[in-house]
């Protein structure tokens, strides 16, 4: 299994942001990466503590 690099995703995400707060996009946009983002590595962290148990 591939490992994640945590810190090239957190660079990526504070690029993202510091572009989507330049250009004032509508924060709804914002909350609704933010919600996806946390399904994601919620529902990842979640596969991997079933698979590692």
């Amino acid at each position: 299994m591939p490992v994640i690099d945590t810190r090239l995703i957190q660079e990526g995400v504070v690029v993202v942001g510091h572009q989507l707060m330049k250009r004032s996009v509508d924060h709804t946009v914002l909350e609704t990466l933010a919600v996806v983002g946390t399904a994601v590595f919620g529902v990842g962290g979640w596969i991997y503590w079933i698979n590692r148990r």
